[in-house]
């Protein structure tokens, strides 16, 4: 029994890690989305795709907490910071 619970747990684990990275990725796409829109004055656009990149860092800052091992948190709190600081200067 405990052998099902620790294999539930990693697949757990690999899911919320996963779908992190999903997040980042996306967040990224967004960033990108938006500044190909702001440098082409599609104002609608833009603040649509910054609108999203900013639900993605929302659920990153929510779930990661969640993520059980220090260096993979560690590379997805960077990932974070970075993806952060490029929706700062949209």
């Amino acid at each position: 029994m405990a052998s099902d619970f620790e294999s539930l747990r990693a697949k757990s684990q690999k899911a919320l890690l996963d779908f992190l990275s999903a997040e980042l990725q996306l967040g990224a796409t967004f960033v990108h989305s938006a500044q190909l829109a702001q440098n082409d004055e599609h104002t609608e656009h833009y603040l649509q795709a910054k609108h999203a990149a900013e639900k993605a860092s929302e659920s990153l800052h929510k779930f990661i907490s969640h993520v059980h091992d220090d260096r993979e948190r560690a590379e997805i709190e960077h990932g974070l910071a970075e993806l952060d600081r490029r929706i700062s200067v949209l």
